[in-house]
């Protein structure tokens, strides 16, 4: 470890320094959405309000993350091999990109406000008042597709640069929300649509910002005439079913929790805010790290690069089990702590913290999962990831078939390491020296 430290060059060192930066922003980022959901128990705590808002910001999120997870791992990539190549070809893709992705959020925004009132009333599982107030806001949120969208490029270029202010961005939507929800109510109606909506159009602006100021936004244009095109078609079907299939989890889990009753969809919600808080310290680090530079290894030796991913998944395993015990016995005592207030209740503890102890369980998975999602992008070889994908997904709904029943939102929480379990044992098996690029 020595001479890696001595190194400047040194992929493991540069890892290392990533990991740093990207789990100091993280932790900022999570703390305010920590804050923010604090709030949000103490003023609704697990009612038909919060059934509502949580079920339509995950579903018009949905698009937006997984557009922002296939850019990240088919642009990052392709831009380091345009960059090796000529600073120009990297800037006309990057221009040519961005005017595809305008037009793309505008599409996103419409499809979503003309599907979502149907899907609603018929797919969603939600009843009473959570179903009023879902149906009322529908139209306001559909807008936070399209700037989400919009946002996800702008974040994805500055990481392309092996920059990750976008991390600390990230915080920007929940610390508006947050300083809304603590206005006085009479001030602004229906705080949590009009919150969310300022939070995400403050995020585009602070993004767009960034680049502006480092002399690296670019101005959006129609066309498809760069080389990179041919590269980024290459991927793009299979990285965007295999991210479909990611992302869906979430989609997935409040879809099998609305039945259970009222409160079911937002104790899950609270459950895994607490989870992507320890998540996000670690794995969202651990992923944006690795990408550029395995990216930037793979360019010069696919062998290299492999040899420094495989190396990164034993330690993230090793990170990720040790993590999860330690946090075992602090789950009770951490949510009471952040939630416990106001309309949230002890019985409303009790059933985030159950559900969130058997969701520990996919934290050693997730973490070395990513790892390999990185080595896998950085070689432009996405199928693997989409049969991982496949495979989990079979093994989530097989587990919350069998345990639902019995075990309730703990049963939904250990579906969820199913999946990443069963998709990372495939992915260890499909892993192989890659040919240098």
């Amino acid at each position: 470890m020595a001479q890696h430290r001595a190194d400047a060059s040194s992929y493991h060192r540069r890892i290392v320094a990533a990991f740093l930066a990207v789990s100091g922003f993280v932790a900022i980022a999570k703390l305010v959405g920590a804050f923010k959901e604090m709030v949000l128990a103490w003023r609704y705590g697990t009612s038909a309000w919060v059934d509502a808002y949580v079920f339509l910001f995950n579903v018009v999120t949905w698009p937006m993350a997984v557009w922002f997870s296939v850019l990240m791992a088919v642009v990052v990539p392709l831009v380091a091999r345009l960059r090796s190549v000529s600073e120009d070809q990297s800037r006309v893709f990057i221009q040519e990109l961005n005017g595809l992705n305008w037009v793309l959020s505008g599409v996103a925004a419409v499809g979503v406000a003309a599907g979502l009132p149907h899907a609603l009333r018929h797919w969603s599982g939600l009843h009473g008042e959570a179903l009023e107030l879902a149906l009322a806001w529908a139209g306001p949120f559909a807008l936070l597709c399209g700037l989400g969208m919009a946002t996800t490029l702008q974040s994805v270029l500055i990481l392309a640069s092996e920059r990750h202010d976008n991390t600390l961005l990230e915080a920007v939507p929940s610390l508006v929300l947050l300083v809304v929800l603590w206005l006085p109510a009479h001030w602004i109606g229906q705080p949590l649509v009009w919150g969310s909506l300022a939070g995400f159009a403050a995020h585009l602006l602070c993004t767009v910002a960034v680049l502006q100021l480092r002399g690296q936004a670019v101005w959006p244009r129609l066309g498809f005439r760069s080389p990179g095109w041919r590269t980024f078609r290459a991927g793009m079907g299979t990285m965007l079913l295999a991210q479909m299939l990611a992302s869906g989890t979430v989609l997935i889990d409040q879809w099998l929790a609305a039945p259970i009753g009222e409160g079911a969809v937002s104790t899950l919600s609270y459950a895994g805010r607490v989870l992507a808080l320890l998540l996000g310290l670690g794995a969202m680090a651990l992923g944006r790290a690795t990408l550029p530079v395995l990216a930037d290894a793979q360019s010069v030796s696919g062998a290299r690069a492999r040899a420094v991913a495989i190396q990164w998944v034993k330690w993230s395993l090793l990170a990720g089990a040790a993590a999860a015990l330690v946090a075992v016995p602090l789950v009770g005592p951490g949510v009471r702590l952040l939630f416990e207030r106001g309309a949230f209740a002890a019985e409303d503890t009790a059933a985030v913290a159950g559900a969130l102890q058997f969701g520990l369980w996919q934290v050693p998975a997730y973490f070395g999962s990513l790892v390999l999602i990185s080595l896998f992008s950085a070689q432009g070889r996405y199928r693997p990831l989409l049969l991982a994908g496949l495979l989990g997904m079979a093994a989530k709904l097989v587990t919350a078939w069998w345990l639902l029943p019995s075990m309730g939102l703990q049963g939904v929480m250990l579906s969820s390491a199913a999946f990443y379990t069963a998709g990372l044992v495939l992915l260890m098996q499909l892993q192989r020296p890659a040919t240098q690029s």
